[in-house]
Parts: structure tokens; sequence; C-alpha cells
């Protein structure tokens, strides 16, 4: 699934706001090319995963960390 950086607004939950500009940054750099991003579920996941991220926590988050948030890491980043 190829997404645009608006799109990911479109995995959140009904009534569910971002809990903060950096998430929304979080999910267009975790999500937007990612080939395991495959279909509205694999978005939907990802961004639960993402809004989960306490807000502490993402100015210093790397990639060893996204397994703790739920996130596959290897080749390639997935849900």
């Amino acid at each position: 699934m190829y997404i645009l950086d608006d799109m990911v607004d479109m995995g959140l939950p009904d009534g569910v706001r971002w809990p903060s500009e950096m998430h929304r940054m979080a999910a267009q750099n975790i999500l937007i090319a990612n080939p395991e991003i495959s279909n509205m579920d694999d978005l939907k996941k990802g961004v639960l995963n993402i809004i989960n991220i306490p807000s502490e926590v993402l100015p210093s988050l790397t990639l060893d960390d996204l397994p703790k948030y739920g996130f596959k890491v290897g080749k390639v980043i997935g849900v």
C-alpha cells in the first residue's frame, strides 16, 4: 500500500486525535514507504502502536526501541 503524508490520519480510530504533532510525524516516518504496511488494517494497527508511545519517549526513540511498541524491526520495519 502506497500512502502519502496526510494519509496517516486515515489510520486514526473514529473520534481519536493525535496525542501530539510529534506522534503524527513519527507515524509518517515509520509507516510511509514501509513495505509491511500493505492495507488499511496494517495502517490502523501501526497508528495505534504509535499513539501508545509516551510523548516523553518520542524525542529519543530509536529503531531498537520500536519492538517495545509493537513493531518488528529487521530489514524492514513492520507492525
